[in-house]
């Protein structure tokens, strides 16, 4: 037996397999004339859209590394200058301090100067004060030792001494 024998028994036919054969090969052609081609011409679209899109994605990730970079950059600079200005800030307020408590001290010091002149004025005018009233009280004591009466110009005479002396002393 020979395998066209063989192959007959189980069913199979030369001329159908021809046929099925010619009806693949048309329909192969025609899928890949209008399918096939198109098919092809998509996908190697997609693919370059893909792939521009993978790039696009590389530039922005590189343009976002370097937009941190630079923000960073900026804050720390900012801080730098912030930094700056508070210890400006900080120098004029002490001097604006250090101004301050010299014009105190300076006040302070004329009002310590214009008390101690309105004290020593005080005292010189108790003292005038009470080598007037000294004198009366001496003018009176002598009249009281003498007892003798004193007419007003004896008491005037008297008081000047008395206050030539009290001076003195």
């Amino acid at each position: 037996m020979n395998i066209l024998d063989i192959l007959g028994t189980i069913g199979f036919d030369w001329k159908v397999m021809s046929v099925n054969l010619v009806s693949f090969l048309i329909i192969f052609f025609i899928l890949k004339r209008f399918v096939f081609d198109h098919l092809s011409k998509v996908i190697k679209e997609r693919r370059e859209k893909i792939a521009a899109g993978l790039d696009n994605a590389e530039e922005a990730e590189a343009a976002l590394n370097k937009a941190q970079e630079e923000a960073a950059g900026i804050t720390g600079e900012a801080q730098q200058e912030a930094h700056g200005i508070i210890a400006a800030s900080k120098g004029r307020a002490e001097d604006v301090a250090a101004k301050v408590a010299a014009d105190a001290q300076k006040s302070a010091d004329q009002v310590l100067a214009e008390a101690h002149t309105r004290g020593e004025a005080d005292i010189a005018q108790m003292r005038k004060e009470l080598k007037s009233e000294m004198a009366g009280v001496v003018v009176s004591a002598v009249g009281k030792i003498t007892q003798e009466n004193m007419n007003p110009e004896k008491q005037k005479s008297l008081i000047g001494r008395a206050a030539e002396l009290i001076a003195q002393s």
